[in-house]
């Protein structure tokens, strides 16, 4: 058998050394790979990953204007309506004052609230020696009503310019129905004759408001 010639071991252990470098070099790289291909994957969702990013917002989020919170936002609120006109019918006939009056022979304004003696602007006033009469003044109205019923504005208003006269005797439990010279209607209810000498009559008197 041959001897080896010179040199030939040395180069043997050049290549030994060379394929050991080369092995540990792909050794190595594959060690990296499967590292990378771990910490991948823990990334995709394993407890030990970082969180995934953010995603960037879309298009239509960065147009979309924010909601103010102010008055713009509120619902409409409903219409508030129309106050409607007053009924003249309703104020025509609406009470002005009523309450008790005493007549003493003396005259009463009944434009006035409450009515009170005024001369020269008195409605209507009472006189009589036997028999206590009630008469207009001025340019008022009066009537007695003869209804059932109690009258009413519209009733006493009729009765009144249809059938007034300017002196009715009176006795307890009359209804009349005036109108003062200002236009307002009266109805008076006798009540009472508290002194028996004189002209003195007592009546509950409704005052409504004039046309």
């Amino acid at each position: 058998m041959a001897e080896d010639e010179p040199g030939t071991g040395a180069r043997r252990s050049e290549h030994r050394g060379t394929w050991i470098a080369a092995g540990a070099a792909v050794v190595a790289a594959l060690i990296g790979a499967v590292a990378t291909t771990v910490a991948a994957r823990s990334g995709d969702g394993g407890e030990s990953g970082a969180p995934p990013a953010a995603s960037a917002p879309s298009a239509a989020e960065l147009t979309q204007e924010p909601s103010s919170g102010g008055e713009d936002d509120a619902a409409p609120a409903e219409d508030t309506p129309e106050p409607s006109a007053p009924d003249p019918s309703a104020t025509e006939s609406s009470v002005r004052w009523e309450g008790d009056v005493v007549f003493d022979g003396s005259g009463k304004d009944f434009d006035a609230s409450p009515p009170v003696g005024a001369a020269g602007s008195n409605d209507f006033g009472t006189g009589g020696a036997a028999t206590v009469e009630l008469h207009v003044l001025g340019g008022s109205l009066l009537s007695t009503w003869d209804g059932e019923e109690t009258p009413d504005h519209a009733d006493c208003a009729e009765s009144a310019a249809a059938e007034g006269v300017g002196t009715h005797p009176l006795e307890i439990g009359t209804v009349l129905c005036g109108v003062t010279d200002e236009g307002r209607v009266v109805r008076l209810t006798v009540v009472e004759f508290p002194d028996q000498y004189g002209p003195y009559a007592a009546f509950e008197a409704v005052v409504w408001e004039s046309a």
